[in-house]
């Protein structure tokens, strides 16, 4: 009469090892065992070893311009279904998603730690390093249009990713004439700057008034006026 018998499933999680009749298993397969009984009949007993696939992997580090946003997206294997609970949960959308959105206001080391089905844990840390981002605005005060190809343009000169746009440049002259203006225009672009021109004529040289309205990344607006001098 053969032995009665029995199925068991175990599941592995990454870096552990199960006993199975003192011998240590690490990855899947199949392995039988006989349990041997004080009264009866031993029992034959297959156990099915199922591996689980978690892994979680972030950067180490990654900076970020304060008040911006950036999207947490943890790279992992896993096949089967996981649960993750993100900490601290200030500055994050939510905690408890795989990709939150994070805007924290300082910088800050967050700690995700992710459960699957078989009830196996991964963890990993990012730290979020929050730096000004300089919305300075650099706007020469001399200007020569002799088409040198040296400053040869008057424009409004900025880190692009601190300023993102300039919304309006005007340019005044002695007497309050509006001889160039130039509205939603990105920084540093010399081809839509002045060219010392007014009425498809060169302008006389002299001091002019400047008036300009950024927009910087947060979306605030920042505001310069000042006087550029013409020459030729």
């Amino acid at each position: 009469m053969p032995p009665p018998t029995r199925t068991e499933t175990i599941h592995l999680c990454p870096g552990l090892s199960v006993l199975i009749n003192g011998i240590p298993y690490t990855q899947p397969g199949i392995v039988t065992d006989t349990i041997s009984a004080t009264s009866g009949c031993d029992t034959l007993v297959t156990y099915i070893l199922e591996k689980s696939d978690l892994s979680f992997s972030l950067p180490d580090t990654i900076e970020i311009f304060r008040g911006q946003s950036i999207t947490l997206a943890p790279t992992t294997s896993s096949t089967h279904g996981i649960q993750v609970f993100w900490s601290p949960p200030a500055g994050l959308s939510a905690p408890d998603v795989l990709n939150p959105e994070a805007t924290p206001q300082a910088t800050t080391e967050y700690v995700v730690v992710a459960t699957d089905d078989f009830g196996c844990t991964a963890t990993d840390s990012i730290v979020l390093r929050v730096i000004l981002c300089p919305v300075n605005l650099y706007i020469p005060n001399v200007f020569s249009p002799n088409d040198d190809g040296v400053n040869d343009v008057f424009t409004v000169f900025a880190n692009p990713e601190c300023i993102l746009r300039v919304s309006l440049l005007r340019v005044y002259d002695r007497w309050g004439e509006l001889v160039f203006e130039r509205l939603d225009f990105a920084p540093n672009e010399t081809l839509y700057g002045w060219d010392g021109a007014f009425r498809k004529k060169k302008a006389t040289p002299g001091v002019y008034v400047y008036y300009a309205e950024t927009v910087t990344y947060l979306g605030a607006a920042e505001r310069k006026s000042g006087t550029i001098t013409l020459l030729r």
